[in-house]
């Protein structure tokens, strides 16, 4: 691999439940997904408590969604 080039992370797009949320620094979330493909999954959403226009409903507990793992 070149130097100074990143090797991009594995993406993964999945239907998740939310089931737990919990703010972190001054814009971000600490979310738990319960995901079809991989089970129960810990996230950091960047930016989460920002905007409510962007992401609306969808980071409240109990939701579902499309979420992109990386």
């Amino acid at each position: 691999m070149a130097r100074g080039i990143r090797a991009r992370a594995t993406e993964r797009t999945t239907r998740a439940l939310l089931l737990r949320r919990v703010d972190y620094g001054e814009t971000d979330l600490v979310v738990t997904f319960l995901t079809e493909a991989m089970g129960k999954v810990g996230a950091i959403v960047r930016g989460g408590r920002r905007s409510q226009k962007r992401a609306g409903g969808a980071l409240e507990a109990m939701q579902t969604t499309e979420v992109m793992l990386e």
